[in-house]
């Protein structure tokens, strides 16, 4: 430091700043990317909600697209509220066994539209054929995600 000058009167030192954090060179590895809005827990159930909300509006409104289409949006509405009732329960709380109990479901509506039947759907013979179909594929899934599900839990303990 240069000394005083003569007509000057040496005061105290000025304090030093304090020396400034460091920055980080690159993001932290933990952080990962920054979450969308598709990343919340709510977004696939209010999605599907909203398409179930369509089919019933066309259903209840009596419009010309279910008036022309009938069985498509009886059809999309109760296998929209199936599987948004799914996705709300997976999103509110995850459940190992849940997949196996929405196939198993989904598999005795089909059941019950293809062998007992019902009289508001078309009794024709592929749309029989197709709900017979279903539910053995609905059985088949609901078989292996059941046994999925007890494989992770054994394995788990």
């Amino acid at each position: 430091m240069l000394a005083p000058m003569a007509d000057q009167e040496p005061g105290p030192e000025p304090e030093a700043a304090p020396p400034a954090a460091p920055k980080p060179s690159r993001p932290r590895e933990d952080e990962g990317p920054q979450p969308t809005p598709f990343d919340h827990p709510a977004f696939l159930p209010v999605l599907l909600w909203g398409f179930t909300a369509y089919f019933a509006w066309d259903i209840f409104t009596d419009a010309p697209a279910y008036r022309e289409w009938p069985n498509f949006n009886r059809y999309g509405l109760l296998l929209g509220i199936a599987v948004s009732l799914y996705a709300t329960s997976q999103a509110m709380r995850p459940r190992p066994f849940a997949p196996a109990v929405f196939w198993g479901a989904l598999a005795l509506l089909f059941g019950f539209m293809g062998f007992v039947g019902g009289g508001w759907y078309s009794e024709t013979p592929v749309a029989l054929a197709f709900n017979r179909w279903s539910c053995a594929a609905g059985a088949l899934l609901a078989l292996f995600f059941g046994l999925r599900a007890r494989r992770r839990q054994r394995a788990g303990r």
